[in-house]
């Protein structure tokens, strides 16, 4: 979806829900559609993120409040798997193999959420409308014949799952950071802000230089994401030792 396209939509559903008093929502956006929405954020109705499951990527605004409605409505969000029929002669397949047998059911990507792969079962998040057509329609990935259906529930570490990680680095900032947490040069990782790769807590970041503070979460496409956790004291050569908690893909 073009920018001012996108914009103009978050307005219009803001301006809905604000006249009819009635929830609106988005379908799932990925990272530069949540940038946009978070610098538009303060000028539109009250409205808050989900993406089905904490730590969520992928994720949809609703538009309204309890406060404000005086009811509650759950985002439409469903989380469904995907069972090999036969485990013995299931061939294992991974997040991009999922992906690429759901978007060959003709779909658009604005209808899935998060997707992971927890012990030979695909699991993904989509929008509620589409529980029947994915329950009938997918009924393979890859090789492997499976079943489809809303998942009992969620599985632990859907977001994937993290471990906390040591690195020297001169200074908290942002480029120097991600040079280390990703294994890049920094001339490599300077080229990542320059083609608009880099999104702290969901916004785009265009200053390299930026610091970094404790507790924020940074993402890199394509190279995964991590929290800055703080610094926890120098190295002998006088470097700071920065903790980070890098996620790994579920």
């Amino acid at each position: 979806m073009q920018e001012d396209g996108f914009e103009k939509r978050l307005l219009e559903l803001s301006e809905r829900a604000r006249r009819q008093s009635v929830y609106q929502f988005t379908d799932f956006l990925g990272l530069p559609e949540i940038s946009a929405y978070q610098k538009m954020k303060k000028g539109l109705f009250p409205s808050d993120l989900s993406g089905g499951c904490k730590d969520a990527e992928r994720q949809m605004v609703r538009f309204g409040s309890p406060e404000l409605f005086g009811y509650e409505e759950p985002f439409p969000i469903t989380c469904m798997q995907a069972v090999p029929l036969s485990h013995k002669n299931a061939e294992g397949f991974t997040h991009r193999d999922v992906l690429g047998s759901l978007m060959h059911l003709g779909i658009d990507r604005s209808v899935l959420g998060d997707i992971c792969v927890k012990d030979g079962i695909a699991y993904f998040f989509c929008v509620s409308r589409l529980e029947n057509f994915f329950s009938q329609e997918l009924v393979r990935i890859r090789h492997t014949m499976v079943a489809c259906s809303r998942a009992e529930g969620i599985p632990e570490h859907f977001a994937g799952e993290s471990r906390e990680v040591s690195l020297q680095a001169e200074s908290e900032r942002v480029d120097a950071v991600v040079a280390k947490a990703c294994h890049l040069s920094r001339g490599d990782s300077g080229e990542l802000f320059r083609q608009g790769k880099v999104y702290i807590d969901g916004i785009l970041c265009e200053k390299s230089s930026r610091l970094l503070q404790e507790g924020e979460m940074v993402s890199v496409r394509g190279y995964g994401r991590f929290h800055f956790l703080g610094v926890s004291g120098l190295s002998r050569k006088g470097k700071k030792n920065l903790l980070v908690e890098i996620w790994t893909a579920g």
